[in-house]
């Protein structure tokens, strides 16, 4: 499974030679100069997901997210590889219509769906409905938020195993890790995901922690601020421990 590790301007130099992305709008719009080194990735071959923000908004991080035709215009601009539809967390109804307004704004083979509901079986009948109904997309993201329930996306992932035809048909992709980074083993028992995306190596190198100690009671944020301190040599650690667990060792 491919790994994304989302960090903040100046920390890029530590993800060199990364070339799966994924990137919040919210945060990318007024940013000319990290909009220039994600072009320049593109540019290389490199993969990139733009995320609308939703997940932020819903947290209290963002206020709110961009207008759609903003988000599609900067995934023009940058080369964006994939578009997260917009999506409202928890509410199947409004991110069904959200999906099916804005579908056409972008090629199919552009589309990530982000199904969404109260539990597990609102987001799997969710994306059945959009699969049924002749939705064309690319890529189905699997939101973190389903960790809440027993077993997680795990128990998810074994439902979407049922319908051969999905799995086999569309890419899929973990949307950021709940608590547990080990959240990344997912991809040994489930190899045909595609990747997961996380700003947990940098949360951890912020807070001063190696990312394979026991889970601690406090949950490490990602922090944006270019004053924020981290621990270089626990960023790197991290990564490194992250790469491995993405790919099932």
């Amino acid at each position: 499974m491919k790994l994304a590790n989302i960090v903040p301007d100046h920390a890029l130099w530590l993800i060199p030679s990364q070339t799966y992305h994924l990137e919040l709008a919210p945060h990318l719009l007024s940013n000319v100069k990290r909009k220039l080194w994600l072009r320049s990735r593109h540019e290389r071959g490199d993969f990139i997901i733009l995320d609308n923000g939703a997940s932020e908004v819903f947290s209290g991080e963002i206020k709110e997210m961009p207008a759609f035709h903003e988000i599609v215009s900067l995934a023009n601009e940058i080369g964006a590889d994939e578009v997260c539809l917009p999506d409202k967390l928890g509410d199947w109804g409004a991110t069904g219509y959200l999906h099916l307004t804005h579908a056409p704004e972008v090629e199919p083979r552009r589309r990530m769906v982000i199904p969404q509901g109260e539990n597990p079986a609102e987001w799997l009948s969710c994306l059945h409905k959009w699969i049924s109904g002749g939705l064309e997309f690319r890529s189905v993201g699997v939101p973190k938020w389903l960790e809440r329930f027993p077993n997680g996306r795990q128990a998810v992932l074994n439902k979407v195993l049922t319908y051969t035809d999905w799995w086999r048909k569309y890419d899929f992709h973990l949307l950021g890790v709940w608590r547990d980074p080990r959240e990344l083993l997912l991809g040994r028992e489930f190899p045909w995901l595609r990747g997961c995306d996380t700003g947990a190596a940098m949360a951890w190198a912020q807070a001063g922690a190696p990312i394979d100690l026991p889970i601690p009671d406090k949950h490490f944020s990602l922090q944006w601020g270019a004053d924020v301190p981290f621990n270089d040599r626990f960023a790197e650690h991290n990564m490194v421990t992250l790469r491995e667990w993405a790919r099932g060792h």
